[in-house]
């Protein structure tokens, strides 16, 4: 079965519009929306290759996390991620202010 599935850019953030082809559960193909207020349709070259990407042999399947730079990576759970990403995240914002924050 084939469908359009309309979507956002998990690029860069402009937060462009994008319509992936799924076929059989995959994303086949990727195109610019041209109904997206954002990109009209227009798109760069980064989400084209997003159907290769997906299905790439080392694609990361879960989070990994290291300690510090020297550390090696571990694989950890999203709920441990996302938690110590947030305590990290308020911990930098109570010590520096928000603005030492960007995304």
């Amino acid at each position: 079965m084939k469908r359009s599935v309309r979507t956002g850019c998990p690029y860069c953030g402009t937060g462009c519009g994008l319509i992936a082809e799924v076929e059989n559960g995959r994303v086949a193909a990727v195109k610019g929306d041209p109904l997206h207020p954002v990109n009209r349709g227009a798109t760069c070259r980064k989400p084209l290759a997003l159907p290769e990407a997906l299905t790439a042999p080392d694609r990361a399947t879960q989070p990994l996390w290291r300690e510090a730079l020297d550390a090696r990576w571990r694989a950890r759970t999203w709920r441990q991620t996302a938690a110590e990403l947030a305590r990290r995240l308020r911990d930098t914002c109570a010590r520096d202010g928000p603005d030492a924050i960007a995304f």
